[in-house]
């Protein structure tokens, strides 16, 4: 990567800037996607790009009552991902192919036992439907999870069914015509079939981005310690998106990726025009900040691969609204700062993930509609010159709304947002002890407490972590003498060793078997620094 940044005062109110960027990488990445033992996802991630930027930004400032910047940039982006995925599909049959089967099977027994009645006796009904229960059972059984070798012989245990009632299971299907044909080689395609233990797939994603922008804000000195700020940004985007996939699909289908024809690329493009923009004001009493605001923030819209026939989605921008008003500034000589504030934030095509029945996976989604209010509050008094004692309190009421823009339900009403806690808090001190020779030591003590928190917009209640606080300190000899400073010290990260996960569900919750990440378990170390 390389910047070249560029200024030129063309007097003492005004100056032009340039901001050119440059950006290229490349990585390979290989990791257990699934985070067990067993060997059910493993994946091999490389991706490519580059990216460019240029922003020419004009400065203005009279140095009295009004000050502001306008300009115009533009953004490039050419990229690719490319995931192979390898499984043994002895093990992930138990863990995601197997509810697959067996949704699709309770319906197509639900369609072949009308059928049956016309062959079967009143009389016998009832034994061949505890039977075929019992069947199912054997097929799926539940419980502990177990690797397979070989798939059910699904056709050879309902022909050894109904052939205690004089029938088999190809006079029964050849009475559906075309529909029983498909079903019996369905049928025969899944039974007793060797499951491989190296199956794998790939699919690879390409994008390129463009958008080019044009911005303005400036702020007034309405009146003393008054001031008024208003800032404007409009953007084109052009959004190009493609997918490829060599993938043969196993006897399932499909895992995770759909193959193109002859793994071709597919793609598609979208334009966006959209604007965002801010307006804001504010108050100085001494050193105190007085301010409310209002803006309008914009999330891009995104074109994704769903694993779905047409293989292409798009999700619209995401568009907030906030609302936000505080004050913040410091008092009692210096020795009390202070900062609350309060906020409200309104979401128009909240962009998240929900779980598609007909594709048994999560897709991506624009949700509709959502909110946050909140209030942050933090306070640091110095009673004396050596010690700080600070405090800081942040409430969320984050959450998605009853209805969606059409009125309609919203299948995450009333959820909460992925990993926002709706209270979280710290405490701690800073203390320093001066010594002689511009040397000092120093503690600092501090405690953090975060309420439960869902790792999903779905709120499921085994990807949460229920309210946690964790102890930290670090404490040492600092010497500082001319341009030169020397550190001896100690630290400790959650030092009463406090079990917490601060993740969950991830790739392996793709198959039906979600990833847990755990925290940092307690950790003492030493440090030595030497800055110069």
């Amino acid at each position: 990567g390389a910047t070249l940044l560029v200024d030129h005062d063309f007097s003492n109110s005004w100056r032009l800037s340039s901001i050119t960027g440059f950006r290229a990488f490349n990585s390979d990445e290989k990791f257990d996607a699934d985070g067990t033992y067993l060997p059910l996802l493993a994946c091999e991630e490389k991706t490519d790009g580059t990216q460019f930027s240029q922003e020419f930004r004009m400065n203005y400032d009279n140095h009295q009552r009004f000050s502001g910047f306008g300009g115009i940039s533009y953004f490039y982006e050419n990229s690719s991902q490319n995931v192979m995925a390898r499984t043994n599909m002895q093990y992930i049959y138990p863990v995601l192919i197997q509810n697959q089967l067996k949704s699709r099977f309770t319906s197509l027994l639900s369609q072949v036992e009308p059928l049956l009645n016309q062959y079967v006796p009143e009389a016998y009904r009832p034994l061949v439907k505890t039977q075929l229960d019992a069947l199912m059972g054997k097929w799926f059984p539940s419980g502990e999870l177990q690797p397979a070798e070989l798939t059910p012989d699904f056709y050879g245990d309902i022909n050894g069914l109904l052939s205690q009632l004089g029938m088999s299971l190809d006079q029964v299907l050849g009475g559906m015509g075309e529909q029983g044909a498909t079903m019996l080689a369905t049928l025969k395609g899944l039974s007793a079939q060797k499951l491989p233990d190296n199956y794998q797939e790939q699919g690879k994603n390409y994008g390129t981005n463009q958008a080019l922008e044009v911005f303005a804000d400036g702020s007034y000195k309405i009146w003393r310690n008054l001031n008024l700020t208003l800032g404007l940004r409009g953007t084109y985007e052009h959004q190009e998106s493609g997918y490829s996939s060599t993938t043969v699909p196993s006897m399932f289908g499909a895992v995770l990726y759909n193959p193109t024809e002859g793994g071709r690329k597919v793609s598609t493009s979208k334009n966006y025009w959209s604007w965002v923009g801010r307006v804001a004001l504010n108050y100085m009493v001494g050193r105190n900040n007085i301010y409310v605001s209002a803006s309008r923030g914009r999330r891009p819209g995104v074109i994704y691969y769903n694993n779905s026939p047409e293989l292409l989605s798009t999700l619209k921008p995401e568009i907030i609204y906030s609302y936000e008003g505080g004050v913040k500034g410091s008092v009692f000589g210096g020795h009390v700062s202070y900062d609350f504030c309060a906020y409200y934030y309104d979401w128009y095509h909240f962009q998240t993930s929900r779980f598609d029945q007909s594709l048994s996976r999560y897709i991506a989604d624009d949700a509709g509609r959502a909110h946050s209010l909140g209030v942050e509050a933090s306070l640091a008094w110095s009673p004396v010159r050596q010690l700080t004692l600070f405090a800081n309190y942040a409430h969320i009421d984050g959450k998605f709304n009853d209805k969606d823009e059409d009125g309609k339900a919203q299948e995450y009403a009333g959820h909460r947002f992925r990993l926002t806690p709706k209270n979280s808090f710290m405490v701690g001190a800073d203390v320093e002890i001066p010594l002689k020779e511009a040397s000092c030591l120093y503690f600092r003590p501090t405690y953090s407490y975060k309420s439960k928190v869902y790792f999903e917009d779905s709120n499921e209640t085994e990807l949460t972590q229920k309210g946690f606080g964790l102890s930290n300190f670090s404490a040492g000899w600092t010497f500082k003498p001319n341009k030169v400073c020397y550190e001896l010290g100690i630290f400790g990260k959650n030092i009463f060793d406090k079990k917490y996960i601060i993740d969950a569900g991830n790739s392996g919750r793709q198959i039906g078997f979600p990833t847990y990440v755990g925290g940092t378990r307690s950790v003492i170390g030493i440090l030595a620094k030497i800055g110069f």
